[in-house]
């Protein structure tokens, strides 16, 4: 493969990325507002909430993922709903 065909996969790859985060991150501006009225909070923290929330998923996914290519997904999976079910409930 040529140099120039490796930086055109890559930046395809970087493309699609690029559109999958554009559609994950869409409804986040279409619902702060009812969000924040719904939980009392302002629009501002409702963002600052979710952008520490990226924050946090862009800190451990490195980790997280090859805790799911060594042992599988399945405790993984076990573990997120259990703390998720935690913070739910609290």
């Amino acid at each position: 493969m040529l140099a120039s065909e490796a930086l055109d996969r890559r930046r395809r790859a970087w493309d699609g990325a690029d559109a999958c985060l554009g559609i994950e991150l869409l409804p986040a501006g279409n619902l702060a507002d009812p969000i924040a009225q719904g939980l009392g909070l302002s629009r501002t923290t409702v963002f600052g909430l979710f952008s520490g929330a990226l924050l946090l998923s862009a800190l451990l996914g490195p980790s997280v993922g090859r805790v799911i290519d060594n042992r599988g997904g399945r405790g993984v999976l076990a573990l997120s709903n259990l703390v998720l079910r935690r913070v739910g409930t609290s």
